[in-house]
């Protein structure tokens, strides 16, 4: 037998190499303990994963699987006493259960250590859907300071359920260790997923007397947090984990089983599938599409009409799931459903009316990425609809209302997409058809009073579109510096998804600066509209950039003043560029006679950069921010 390391998302690198332990048995402690880790960890985190360790093996003679896990972390601030909330899930339909648990809390005072035991009573057991159960206890007497530590053991069931295995968190950890004990009857598939997959391995031979097997232990060192940080797709992609699948088991007189699934069975099982590939429209459902698509002829028309249908009509529960929970029936009748009751109704509907349509399988961003050579469902959370029109595809997904077919919701953008038809599979790479962008025209006509008036006009195009819903959103875009009262509001292209909304705001403010006695009088132009803040604050970064998608920002204002003014200053022109114009921003400024004009372009053409690139676009939002930031001064004629 031989354990199988596969490719995932980067180059896996595997040493062997005798992994000194670095856990200890469960209470045992010393003084040392509680300042053993990095000092900056105790200004820059809540708390620190001393160790992590697990224990997976099989009991004779039904084979079953066990896992023993023993956790201990050190708490440093207030914020750290949320990981001493424990939630331990399992399934009691896998014929899994959860015991021996136990936990220690402990604080160091007067270099004496004093504990704090988890007591039974303070164990508590929640079901969660059907048989899928959850064991919690909050660690006792935590605070800042303190180490606790925990361990239990599950029973996992057979040996298709052999525990996968997560090293990073949220938090620093200083060592996680995962130890596999298998017999020689089973073959594995073990797939590592990552970026940083840099592992110790040691795998020793063992004899007994059913022939033995091996023990594979994956150790890491070191780990650096994984937390939410803006502009990136997900964290669980940047998390090393280890999953496993049976490929074959052998017993001595019986003939060989091999399980390692296939993306054809997988696909032929999604087919067959009564919640997935089975379902069906009703008489009812049948005719209301009839009604929707009278009088259509082109697939085109039909499509957006079907798809406007069903998005205006059912409710998105919040929920993803890969099967339809009701019943795509159920779901029409209720206006309400699950993304896979909505989704299916819309595939089904399409075919109703002869679209070329077939259901898909994704993993939103929130989710993680898939691994296409490790062929589990599991590894998605969503379904979506791929539409073949004149030799294009289309998502379409109706979770998130209309929208334009080549602008699929964010959350579906640049993944692995796994498209079932009925009688072949495709994988596709999600991405928009669509250009975003988003330009501003912004005019102030100042008069000897001091009253400015202020024109803003735009254009929201593409993923912009979602930034305004209606008349107040816009609203929302004038910043309350100069407490600007709006005179008017139009809008127009609010109910079509295939263009740009436009708009123009009219409204006055007053300026204090000009009046009598005043000789300057300083304007900021770009205050009017509030701007997000500059998301690239932190002095390092150790994970890519992803730009959700790649657009175009042009922001004009023009600002004429009376003639008792001049111009006495304006910001200087600059240009900032990484790479070749994959993100620029340029700013330029002239003035004339009683007029100054001011542009501002940012565009990004990439969505993807390294983590040795953020310096540069760090200084270039800076750079962008401080655009936004400048003033015209404008000195009075002495005349």
């Amino acid at each position: 037998m031989y354990l199988k390391f596969l490719l995932g998302i980067c180059l896996v690198i595997i040493t062997s190499a005798n992994v000194t332990s670095q856990a200890k048995k469960f209470g045992e402690i010393s003084s040392f303990d509680f300042s053993n880790y990095p000092s900056e960890y105790d200004s820059t985190e809540s708390a620190v994963v001393l160790f992590d360790v697990g224990y997976s093996y099989f009991t004779y003679p039904g084979y079953d699987c066990f896992i023993e896990r023993h956790v201990r972390i050190k708490v440093i601030n207030d914020e750290g006493l949320d990981e001493g909330d424990i939630s331990l899930l399992y399934n009691r339909d896998l014929d899994q259960s959860i015991d021996r648990i136990k936990a220690i809390v402990y604080k160091l005072k007067d270099g004496e250590i004093e504990k704090t035991e988890l007591h039974k009573d303070q164990i508590f057991e929640e079901n969660l859907f059907n048989d899928l159960k959850v064991k919690k206890f909050v660690v006792p007497a935590l605070s800042k300071g303190s180490i606790f530590e925990y361990s239990y053991k599950k029973r996992v069931g057979s040996a298709f359920y052999l525990p996968d295995w997560k090293f990073h968190r949220d938090i620093p950890v200083q060592f996680s260790q995962y130890e596999m004990k298998i017999p020689n009857n089973f073959l594995y598939q073990t797939v590592l997923k990552g970026v940083d997959t840099v592992l110790v391995s040691n795998i020793d031979e063992y004899i007994d007397h059913l022939g033995g097997g091996r023990t594979i232990t994956l150790s890491k060192f070191d780990i650096p947090p994984v937390n939410d940080i803006p502009f990136i797709n997900s964290v669980e992609d940047f998390k090393t984990e280890v999953y496993n699948q049976l490929v074959y088991v052998n017993f001595t007189g019986s003939p060989s089983r091999r399980f390692n699934n296939t993306w054809e069975k997988v696909a032929g099982e999604i087919r067959d599938h009564s919640a997935i590939g089975k379902q069906r429209l009703n008489g009812e459902m049948k005719k209301a599409v009839d009604v929707v698509i009278d009088g259509m002829e082109d697939p085109l028309e039909k499509t957006k009409a079907i798809y406007a249908f069903v998005a205006d009509r059912i409710s998105w529960n919040g929920l993803h799931f890969l099967i339809s929970e009701q019943g795509i029936r159920d779901t029409f009748e209720n206006n309400e459903g699950n993304s896979a009751d909505i989704n299916l109704m819309l595939h089904e509907m399409l075919k109703h009316a002869g679209i070329n349509a077939h259901f898909a399988f994704i993993s939103t961003k929130d989710h993680g990425e898939v691994i296409t050579n490790y062929p589990i469902i599991q590894q998605f959370n969503h379904i979506v609809v791929i539409v073949e029109l004149n030799e294009q595809k289309f998502l379409l997904d109706a979770t998130e209302g209309e929208r334009a077919l080549e602008m699929p919701p964010i959350k579906d953008l640049y993944r692995n997409v796994f498209m079932v038809k009925e009688d072949s599979f495709s994988w596709l790479r999600s991405a928009p058809s669509i250009k975003s962008s988003k330009a501003l025209l912004i005019t102030h006509k100042i008069d000897q009073r001091g009253i400015v008036e202020a024109d803003i006009s735009g254009n929201f195009s593409g993923y912009y579109r979602e930034e305004i819903r209606s008349e107040k959103e816009i609203s929302k875009l004038v910043n309350k510096n100069y407490e600007l009262e709006i005179d008017s509001v139009d809008v127009k292209n609010f109910d079509n998804v295939d263009e740009g909304i436009t708009f123009s705001i009219n409204g006055t403010y007053e300026n204090n600066d000009i009046k009598e006695s005043n000789e300057l009088v300083y304007l900021q132009p770009f205050s009017l509209v509030a701007f997000p803040s500059n998301p690239f604050k932190a002095s390092k970064r150790l994970f890519p950039i992803y730009f959700p998608f790649k657009f175009k920002q042009r922001i004009v204002v023009n600002v004429e003043f009376p003639q008792m003014y001049k111009v006495e200053e304006i910001p200087q022109s600059n240009q900032f560029m990484i790479g070749e114009n994959e993100i620029r921003v340029r700013f330029l400024s002239q003035s004339s006679a009683r007029k100054v004009t001011m542009l501002i372009d940012f565009s990004v053409s990439e969505i993807e950069f390294y983590a040795d690139d953020y310096d540069n676009i760090k200084k270039l939002f800076n750079s962008f921010e401080e655009s936004q930031n400048q003033q015209i001064v404008l000195r009075k004629n002495a005349e």
